[in-house]
């Protein structure tokens, strides 16, 4: 299930400012929960169970601890963009040091916060749409086979391929496309291959993918396969024919 949810987490020990920013937060489009603690130890828990996007946090923390907290985070490989809010502008440069993202002064204007959330709800969606296509690209990836051929290897889908036949010295793949590519592996190798992958070994010398088999003629011994617009007639033994509509066309 894709997350559409924008999570902000305020760490501020300044209850006005906490309302402020809530109510600021509340009414912003982009955003879809927000939560408040007023200590950095809480708030590394919530960052992490409810999978935070965005950091608000006063960097007016008692001592240093808004600064350590965001140090903490970075060796810790927490990857989430950190906001400062400040009653002083002096804090902009130990929050650069601090690589924070960004910096509003108190009270906090409501334009720039918008501003500020709209631009890390884009990054959010842009990364999560990174992501969802990586992991499409894998799984297509994935689905590919290796195939050796005399030149070096291709990838290809064994939904791609309509059937092997032997060739000497290897097979020659027939795809989907009508292009013909010709391996160094044997049908025995390649059956092992595709195994569990809806092929079925007919006779000696032919692998056939049965999503592409549109009628098996006992009469004369053939298999018919369809492919686009394109057909393909394989003629085998009476014998391999017999065994291929029993085992996979329950056709005694």
């Amino acid at each position: 299930m894709v997350d559409n949810l924008f999570r902000i987490l305020i760490v501020d020990n300044d209850p006005d400012s906490q309302k402020h920013l809530q109510y600021l937060l509340g009414i912003n489009k982009n955003v879809t929960h927000v939560d408040v603690t007023d200590n950095v130890e809480t708030a590394l828990y919530k960052i992490v169970a409810q999978n935070v996007h965005l950091l608000i946090i006063n960097s007016d923390l008692p001592g240093n601890k808004a600064s350590e907290f965001i140090c903490l985070l970075k060796r810790r490989n927490v990857d989430i963009p950190a906001v400062w809010i400040s009653s002083a502008t002096e804090n902009v440069i130990p929050a650069i040091r601090c690589g924070v993202h960004d910096f509003l002064i108190k009270p906090v204007d409501k334009k720039l916060l918008e501003e500020v959330t709209a631009k890390y709800f884009r990054l959010k969606k842009k990364s999560l749409s990174g992501r969802l296509v990586e992991m499409l690209d894998s799984v297509k990836q994935e689905n590919k086979i290796k195939i050796n051929t005399k030149q070096g290897y291709v990838l290809i889908s064994p939904a791609e391929i309509v059937f092997c036949e032997s060739e000497d010295g290897g097979i020659s793949l027939h795809l989907a496309s009508g292009k013909i590519k010709y391996s160094s592996v044997t049908l025995t190798q390649m059956e092992q291959i595709v195994k569990n992958r809806n092929f079925y070994r007919l006779g000696r010398s032919v692998l056939i993918n049965l999503n592409y088999v549109r009628s098996v003629n006992k009469g004369t011994d053939s298999v018919l396969m369809k492919f686009g617009h394109n057909y393909s007639e394989i003629n085998s033994s009476h014998k391999s024919i017999k065994a291929l509509l029993e085992n996979c066309f329950n056709y005694a």
